[in-house]
């Protein structure tokens, strides 16, 4: 693990941290306004938000799938030990990301986090739609190369 990933994560862990311990700070009367409103875990939003988020990475599996069979690499370091191991990796990835996404948040909500119980799912989302951007952005199998829009990370196809 390099310096500069190691700093990073601590920065991250020390920020979930700090924003929790905030949190438990707030008084009661600040809990019943707003993004803090007591509600059931499976309210209209989250629905919304989770549809939407298993919508998107079942649509980033899809596109990363037909990707990975056509000689691309799976870029991502987290996912490559799973993409490697073929379509039921894939699959344990994308469904365990969602899953994972689900837990957290009502980890959140059953201890009265309310506000990042919406943060979470929202995350999941920006994540998920990022994946199909890029993926998209890259061009399908049968697109030549050379007429991907030009970003930072390609995804190399074999010939």
């Amino acid at each position: 693990m390099s310096n500069r990933f190691g700093a990073v994560v601590l920065l991250g862990i020390l920020t979930l941290l700090t924003i929790s311990a905030r949190a438990q700070e707030q008084t009661s009367s600040f809990l019943s306004t707003g993004d803090f409103q007591e509600h059931k875990f499976w309210d209209r939003q989250n629905k919304i938000m989770f549809a939407a988020h298993a919508g998107l990475a079942a649509t980033d599996f899809a596109l990363t799938h037909r990707n990975l069979a056509s000689g691309g690499r799976e870029l991502n370091p987290v996912a490559r030990p799973f993409t490697n191991m073929g379509t039921p990796g894939e699959v344990l990835f994308f469904a365990g990301g969602t899953a994972t996404s689900i837990g957290l948040s009502y980890m959140m909500h059953k201890t009265h986090h309310h506000s990042m119980e919406r943060w979470i799912a929202r995350y999941a989302i920006a994540d998920s739609a990022s994946g199909v951007a890029f993926n998209l952005a890259q061009g399908g199998p049968t697109q030549p190369r050379s007429t991907a829009p030009a970003m930072g990370i390609r995804i190399q196809l074999k010939k």
